[in-house]
């Protein structure tokens, strides 16, 4: 009971808990933080703009640095369509690739004309590589006595082959049973102007290096048994002699024929990278500049290939299980092979220190050795072609996609499935691009082979990608290659 005097007080109860004691009182964030937290995110999202342009110029100076790496994709787009189909029977692509510039073979017998056609006057014509218009075409320069033996001559041995020189230019040469010896001509892919002409001997091996015809003709040695070669090259257009060399003295052990007893009396020339490579009687030599730079015995005859960075990859005509090989490095060494060159579809040189190679004994693997001393780095199985050498990887088609491994170590960097088998391994630079026997395109991610796009081709293929006689890059596109001489040139981007 309250004492006198006392007042009684109204007290309003709050239910809220406490504060602990150690939390602030909360207050409203004053204008000045709202400020520097706006200004803030602002340098967070600037700073990603600057990082992302960052990337971007270097994503572009990646592209850029690798616009003139051979055999690289033009984007592929969709949908994709065929520019044009060329060939076939009477008439054959060549494999020169002259910048806008497609050029066939017509009516020169070698892929079985059709009967009855007249071979009298083979010819040249240039086709516009964007449309597949006709260009330009070349009667082959023969005279009126070659003409008539050419025509008198049964189809199957009459052949034109044509190679590459510089500046658009090729060598084209028509050989025939009927005929003594070779005859050439170089024409101007443009416009298919005739600039020269010349026979060459009916024992004579040749080949072109860059701007140059090199020529192999042979000579009896002190021995009747023996033989010693001369190597020259001249100017292809100009006839200007550039080097003359001869090879020292040899016994002559003419070539076998793979598949028969018949025997090749005549020497087999190459050239890569300046170098030039003749190969008879059991030897290889190589020339640069006219220089005897490799003099090697391989014991038995057989065939030889220029390999990158001065190495020479040498099999014998016996089966490579009787008898291995050679793979010979530049600073001499020779190591034993079962295995031949294998050449990247695309190589942007971040691999400088390997060589890849097939092994001719088991099929489909990809065998990759170090290019100074021949050790094998490491191995790969079930590869369907060629591999793609980019940004230090290695890139191969598989019986049911493609495989990347890290190029200086072979570790596996991804497996992408794509359920059919790979036909044809490229790339864009963006994208490795595998075309598939169903006939589809697909983009693979570089980094983890992720699909990234896929596009239907099968409707504009010339016949099934796993019945095509060969997939090639050609002007940023796809180069589909019939088993009867026809092309297709299907638009990538």
């Amino acid at each position: 009971m309250p004492t006198s005097g006392s007042r009684m007080v109204a007290v309003e109860l709050d239910e809220a808990p406490a504060a602990g004691p150690s939390e602030p009182p909360r207050r409203r964030p004053s204008r000045r933080a709202a400020l520097w937290l706006g200004l803030a995110a602002g340098a967070v999202a600037a700073a990603l703009v600057v990082t992302q342009g960052v990337l971007d110029r270097g994503e572009r100076r990646r592209l850029d640095e690798l616009a003139d790496v051979r055999g690289l994709l033009q984007p592929v787009a969709t949908p994709v369509r065929a520019l044009w189909h060329l060939g076939g029977g009477r008439e054959v692509l060549t494999d020169v690739p002259v910048a806008g510039r497609v050029v066939a073979v017509r009516d020169a017998g070698g892929w079985g004309a059709p009967a009855g056609t007249d071979l009298s006057h083979p010819s040249l014509v240039g086709y516009d590589v964007r449309t597949g218009d006709e260009a330009w075409r070349t009667p082959f320069p023969l005279d009126d006595a070659d003409a008539v033996a050419v025509a008198t001559g049964a189809p199957s041995v009459s052949r034109v082959r044509c190679v590459a020189l510089r500046q658009a230019r090729l060598l084209c040469a028509l050989t025939n049973a009927r005929l003594v010896g070779t005859r050439t001509a170089v024409v101007d892919g443009i416009d298919g102007r005739v600039v020269a002409t010349r026979p060459l001997p009916p024992d004579a091996a040749w080949t072109t290096s860059g701007a140059a015809l090199v020529v192999a003709t042979s000579a009896p040695g002190p021995d009747p048994a023996d033989v010693v070669w001369r190597v020259t090259a001249t100017d292809a257009s100009s006839g200007e002699v550039l080097w003359d060399a001869r090879t020292p003295v040899v016994r002559r052990v003419d070539r076998v024929v793979p598949g028969s007893r018949d025997v090749d009396s005549s020497a087999l020339l190459s050239a890569r990278d300046g170098r030039v490579l003749l190969v008879h009687s059991a030897h290889l030599w190589v020339l640069d500049g006219g220089r005897l730079v490799r003099d090697a015995g391989v014991g038995v005859d057989g065939f030889a290939e220029l390999g990158p960075g001065g190495t020479v990859v040498w099999q014998p005509v016996s089966q490579p299980a009787d008898i291995p090989g050679a793979l010979l490095t530049a600073d001499g060494r020779r190591v034993r092979v079962h295995e031949t060159l294998l050449d990247p579809t695309v190589d942007d040189s971040t691999a400088r220190d390997l060589v890849f190679l097939t092994d001719t004994v088991r099929s489909g693997a990809l065998v990759v050795r170090d290019r100074g001393t021949g050790t094998v780095r490491w191995q790969a199985d079930g590869l369907t072609g060629g591999p793609v050498v980019l940004d230090g990887s290695v890139t191969v088609g598989t019986g049911t996609g493609a495989r990347s491994y890290d190029a200086a170590t072979g570790e596996l960097r991804w497996t992408a499935v794509t359920g059919e088998r790979a036909a044809y391994v490229g790339t864009d630079g963006r994208s490795i691009v595998v075309l598939t026997t169903d006939g589809t395109l697909h983009g693979l991610d570089l980094d983890d082979g992720a699909p990234r796009w896929q596009v239907d081709a099968s409707r504009v293929l010339p016949a099934p990608a796993g019945a095509l006689g060969q997939v090639t890059a050609w002007d940023g596109h796809l180069l589909l290659r019939g088993l009867d001489g026809s092309a297709t040139l299907l638009a990538a981007g």
